[in-house]
């Protein structure tokens, strides 16, 4: 009771000033406090009791949850952040209100699913914090929700798992309990590599054909609780360079640039990364084992970097546990998804292209020697490494210069096509686990790294060495490049200007909806797929894509007429292969091709369903006519024709072939061209007849809108195939006379 405090208050104020702490109303309130709880009055309990009150008052989460992130970076996991020193910054009581914020974070399109795990992480921290002093705090007044906490982090785990889940739907397959959880293992170990100090390498390095993802992280935690037992900071696997890594690190690498000079090696951070693994685990460092240490920090930054999820699920779709595969096998296998559902060739030169466009004042030289450069690069990543080895045998640095040089000399004739363990008086410099091949594969690597980050600015420098490089472009590589995205995607909204109807035709006609198949399948139903395309072509290949057009329809009564319609796709494939080579394309330019291309993909594949899309030749233009054959029923069969000019209009004609009688519905959105076709009326009736066909009717109308080709309707058909494409090729005459007549 008060009379009981009052009797004691001046002992408690001298034991206040024995700990040091300023005698104040606020402070004696809580020492009263202990008091009537029946809790001793001693340094500690007044310290801790202010302690808990202060962090009460000026608790502020996005700092809590700092601290845990901060731990994390230098490679401490949530679940082993220290309790003690975590009970110091965050206070308890706040707890509902720090949840809340995190479930409004979780709600953030922008989260990554590294986030909602790290927010995962910290509530079961937070939860064994709490579990282990709940009596406690109580005691001192301060109350705990711990099932909130765990519904918490049941709701986080929901959310880890539906994400996970989503990439096993995307790809097509049942999303099987045991497989989720290897793609999270998989992605969790991956972020949690990063974190491991990068000297555990040289703990692998005898053994890393062998290593694993497993078997790397075993190493790195053990390496990583030895630091932390000692107290001591470390760099991290991961290749962001740490700017608070302190004064013991620094110290103890002072000499590296040394090392490298006397080495007679570059100053690249690869080179002192290796440098540093080696020195750590003193092992001896010399030329060989620099390189030896930075091929196999490659393979295994190759492996972080690729292994997505999107990757991972096709991996363990493959039968393949990424955990548990040599990361030589994990990385080919990279390579081989990445080839099937990555970033294209063709769309990294696309942006490579429109970042060269908004260069200014460049002249065409420049120009020229900037894709020059690109495609070398490109070339190094994708050949087998003959002009990389040239320039290792002739003793020389692998700069762009020498490598352009060695690429323009292979082209001659002066350099061997491939290199192997063999290639010339290399065998000599084979050294101890490392072999040419093995260089040849590491700066493969390193050009591969480039050419996704590139700016043109980046080759300005013909004397840069490829690590130098590499090195540059990841310094000044943005996290997102929004204004090329966004470029792309108003390049898509033009494209896709009916997507409705784009969805209907790919749908109807069994192909897979994409963006890509929606504007190939928009240039197809606009019959503008070879325009601009064609416009482009240099005299003598238009002349040749005219007279292969010109036979394909006249073939189109062949036998034959399906594999002349393959060939002819695959020939003007080719013609698109070599413009998109031009060094004078612009990125429209590239677009436009690109898209031309992905049209012909489309042409193939539909052509296999007997829905042709043939080119008409008209001076100097060239549209799409649209041939699809449908087989009704057993007794006749149904063949759709599409086309548009500005001449004639957009143009939908149908004619049903039976019992050797033709009966045709042409269908405008011209009146003057549906006068047109009916001039030539009279010939195109002459036409039919000579292949033996009763014309009974032909009927004409006029429609407003476009509509999309039909599905090829189910049964058999005893109206050949070939019997309705002479009938299209009577009505593509017609259209053709008058196109020809009228031009």
């Amino acid at each position: 009771n008060t009379a009981d405090w009052e009797k004691i208050k001046d002992q408690v104020i001298a034991v206040v000033e024995q700990a040091g702490i300023e005698v104040s109303d606020e402070v004696m309130e809580q020492c009263e406090w202990l008091f009537e709880k029946d809790l001793p009055i001693t340094e500690d309990s007044i310290k801790n009791l202010l302690e808990i009150q202060d962090i009460k008052s000026s608790y502020n989460q996005e700092e809590a949850l700092q601290y845990i992130i901060e731990d994390y970076e230098k490679g401490v996991e949530p679940k082993d952040a220290n309790m003690s020193a975590f009970l110091r910054k965050a206070p308890t009581e706040v707890l509902d209100s720090f949840l809340q914020d995190v479930e409004k974070c979780l709600q953030d399109d922008k989260l990554r699913i590294q986030d909602v795990t790290l927010h995962r992480q910290l509530e079961e921290v937070r939860l064994k914090m709490t579990t282990e002093v709940t009596q406690q705090l109580e005691d001192m007044g301060v109350q705990i929700d711990l099932d909130h906490i765990s519904d918490i982090i049941k709701g986080l785990r929901e959310i880890e798992n539906s994400y996970y889940k989503q990439f096993f739907e995307e790809a097509g397959v049942e999303a099987v309990e045991e497989q989720v959880a290897l793609l999270q293992k998989t992605t969790e170990q991956v972020n949690s590599l990063a974190s491991m100090p990068m000297v555990s390498l040289g703990k692998t390095l005898a053994e890393k054909d062998a290593q694993t993802l497993n078997r790397l992280m075993e190493t790195g935690n053990e390496v990583k609780d030895q630091f932390i037992k000692a107290g001591e900071a470390y760099e991290t696997m991961g290749t962001e360079i740490r700017k608070d890594l302190g004064d013991s690190i620094k110290k103890a690498f002072q000499n590296v640039e040394d090392i490298l000079k006397d080495l007679g090696l570059e100053s690249t951070e690869a080179n002192i990364r290796a440098v540093k693994i080696l020195g750590y685990n003193s092992i001896a460092i010399t030329k060989e084992s620099v390189m030896e240490m930075k091929g196999y920090d490659s393979q295994v930054q190759e492996m972080m970097d690729g292994l997505k999820p999107a990757v991972t699920v096709e991996m363990i779709k493959a039968g393949m546990n990424p955990l548990d595969t040599p990361i030589e096998e994990v990385n080919q296998m990279i390579h081989q998804i990445q080839d099937e559902i990555g970033i294209s060739d063709e769309e990294r030169y696309s942006e490579f292209l429109w970042k060269l466009d908004k260069k200014e004042a460049l002249t065409k030289e420049e120009r020229k020697a900037y894709i020059g450069m690109y495609r070398m690069l490109n070339q190094i990543e994708k050949s087998d490494g003959a002009a990389i080895g040239s320039v290792i045998k002739a003793g020389r640095e692998l700069t762009l210069d020498n490598l352009m040089m060695a690429v323009k000399t292979s082209k001659s004739g002066g350099v061997d096509a491939s290199v192997d363990d063999s290639f010339g008086s290399l065998e000599d410099v084979k050294q101890k686990n490392e072999t040419i091949s093995e260089q040849v594969e590491y700066y493969r690597r390193v050009s591969s790294s480039i050419l996704n980050k590139i700016e043109p600015q980046h080759l300005e420098d013909g004397s840069i060495s490829l690590e130098k490089l590499k090195e540059n472009v990841e310094a000044d590589a943005k996290q997102d490049s929004k204004e090329y995205m966004q470029e792309k995607l108003n390049r898509i909204y033009e494209a896709v200007s009916h997507p409705e109807e784009c969805v209907a035709f790919l749908e109807a006609n069994g192909q897979e909806v994409t963006l890509e198949t929606m504007m190939a399948a928009e240039q197809l139903l606009n019959n503008q797929g070879l325009r601009d395309f064609f416009k482009k072509l240099e005299p003598e290949t238009k002349e040749e894509f005219t007279h292969a057009a010109e036979q394909l329809v006249e073939d189109m009564d062949q036998d034959f007429f399906s594999q002349e319609f393959e060939a002819f796709t695959e020939r003007v494939q080719g013609y698109v292969k070599k413009e998109t080579e031009k060094d004078t394309n612009s990125y429209v330019d590239v677009s436009m091709l690109r898209l031309v291309g992905s049209s012909l993909q489309l042409t193939g594949s539909l052509s296999r369903q007997e829905n042709y899309n043939i080119p008409m030749v008209i001076g100097s233009e060239v549209s799409n006519v649209n041939v699809t054959i449908q087989h009704k029923n057993e007794a006749g069969g149904k063949v759709e024709i599409s086309y548009a000019s500005e001449r004639l209009g957009a143009i939908q004609a149908q004619f049903i072939v039976k019992d050797g009688e033709i009966k045709g519905f042409i269908m405008t959105d011209s009146q003057p061209g549906m006068q047109l076709i009916k001039s030539e009326e009279n010939a195109m009736t002459k036409g039919f007849e000579a292949l033996g066909f009763d014309v009974k009717q032909v009927d004409y109308s006029l429609f407003s809108g476009r509509r999309p080709g039909n599905a090829v309707a189910d049964g058999e058909s005893q109206v050949s195939t070939k019997t309705l494409l002479q009938a299209a090729k009577v009505f593509i005459g017609t259209l053709s006379a008058i196109e020809r007549r009228e031009g």
